[in-house]
């Protein structure tokens, strides 16, 4: 019975509460609307005088404050010409301001006014008319802007030569200045040459993966057609070309999501591993290792490929491997790395980031 009338009493509060709010919405209403009052079609035509509106402006904003050399009063809302003196009056609390002056009491500063125009010029300086301004520069064409001295002219014309003769100079020595993509044609035409030596090949390979480290001359590797002589290379009888054509690879791939997915469809991923696993110098599992990071680092389709081809078993055999304690540092980090970007993204299935998680665990207890 006590609960029904504490309802009771509540729901007649609230109903008066939404009748006072709704009240005064009303007045607000009443007291904000405007009234339009219709007048007869005979005083239409009566009015014909344009109605004019003015500013509510305060006179003594409009009025000119016109500076002396005495302290004047600033009123409240006047505009001062820049380069005067102010300061605050302690005695009276107001703001007052002159011309300002050296030390003997005199002062360079004149006031002008021209129409609605005014401000202050520095008398001192010198000031120049546009007749003379036109006249000087006259001079500066016809005499020239300064008087060169004879001696320090021969000086300089023994120190340095003339352009016209160094150009000459360097089309002698037939000096072409060439483009990035101009030397990655001529790398990749040298790699690809049936004359070229072991050597030649593998100081090509060097210094074409100087220049894939940038993005676009990595593409354009792809759209000439090198990046497939260099996934090729990996499957190369010589070892060193194998170790370079790596760490090309691994150049070309890193964060450069169009080489990656050539570099996928081309079968790299599947060679960088045949890489891994069989037997191989530390040197080209070390490049090959880098190749394989930058294949899988932010590429969710290789990191797939990479979990069915079995790249979690060819990694722990990595790890039991002899001679190989300078590469587990670098698979952990890799393995971390995949984990934590799965995680931050949410957009892979749980079971494949544990999975990966407790391999990196057990990799661990097999180091410690």
């Amino acid at each position: 019975m006590k609960l029904a009338c504490l309802n009771l009493i509540l729901l007649l509060i609230s109903v008066h509460c939404l009748n006072c709010s709704r009240s005064e919405d009303g007045q607000q209403q009443r007291v904000s609307a405007l009234t339009v009052l219709e007048q007869p079609e005979e005083n239409i035509g009566k009015r014909k005088e344009e109605a004019t509106v003015e500013d509510d402006l305060d006179p003594e904003d409009m009025e000119v404050f016109y500076p002396t050399n005495e302290w004047q009063i600033i009123k409240p809302g006047q505009a001062i010409p820049a380069g005067l003196h102010v300061r605050l009056n302690l005695e009276t609390g107001k703001n007052e301001a002159k011309f300002p002056d050296d030390g003997n009491g005199k002062n360079g500063l004149k006031y002008w006014k021209q129409g609605n125009r005014h401000g202050m010029v520095n008398t001192d300086s010198k000031s120049f008319t546009a007749k003379e301004l036109k006249r000087a520069l006259k001079l500066i064409k016809q005499e020239g802007l300064m008087d060169i001295d004879e001696s320090h002219q021969e000086k300089v014309q023994k120190t340095f030569r003339p352009i016209k003769e160094l150009m000459e100079d360097f089309e002698a020595m037939n000096v072409v200045m060439e483009t990035d993509m101009e030397i990655i044609n001529k790398l990749v035409s040298k790699f690809n040459s049936t004359n070229a030596t072991l050597e030649n090949k593998v100081a090509a390979l060097y210094n074409l993966e100087y220049y894939v480290h940038q993005v676009d001359n990595a593409q354009h590797l792809t759209a000439i057609g090198g990046l497939q002589l260099v996934i090729n290379a990996l499957n190369a009888t010589e070892p060193h070309i194998r170790e370079n054509a790596a760490f090309v690879l691994g150049s070309a791939l890193s964060s450069n999501p169009k080489v990656q997915i050539e570099a996928m469809e081309a079968g790299a991923l599947q060679k960088l591993l045949m890489l891994l696993a069989t037997d191989q110098p530390v040197a080209i599992k070390k490049k090959a290792l880098f190749g394989f990071s930058s294949m899988l680092r932010h590429f969710p389709f290789a990191q797939q490929q990479f979990l069915k081809l079995g790249g979690l078993q060819v990694l722990g055999q990595l790890f039991q491997a002899k001679e190989m304690e300078s590469l587990r540092i670098r698979v952990m980090t890799l393995l971390y790395d995949m984990v934590m970007e799965k995680v931050r993204k949410q957009n892979w299935h749980l079971h494949h980031v544990v999975f990966l998680y407790l391999a990196a665990i057990l990799i661990a207890i097999t180091i410690f």
